[in-house]
């Protein structure tokens, strides 16, 4: 799980650094994200989230895998 400011710090830099003020996350919009892997247990809590990200990730062009153990 990561901090919603260290998650918005770390897409800021990937925006060219923007600081963290100025820009808001936008879930719809992440082609900026890098090649992502996702790793998330089938019984655990936040795993509907997990498959969401990989989803809008692939959606949006980013390389993303993904293991659900």
């Amino acid at each position: 799980v990561v901090d919603p400011e260290l998650l918005q710090w770390l897409c800021s830099l990937a925006r060219k650094n923007v600081a963290p003020d100025q820009y808001t996350l936008d879930w719809t919009t992440l082609e900026f994200f890098p090649p992502t892997y996702i790793v998330a247990a089938e019984d655990e809590l936040l795993v509907d989230d997990s498959r969401r990200l990989e989803s809008t990730l692939s959606m949006c062009g980013v390389p993303v895998r993904a293991g659900y153990w």
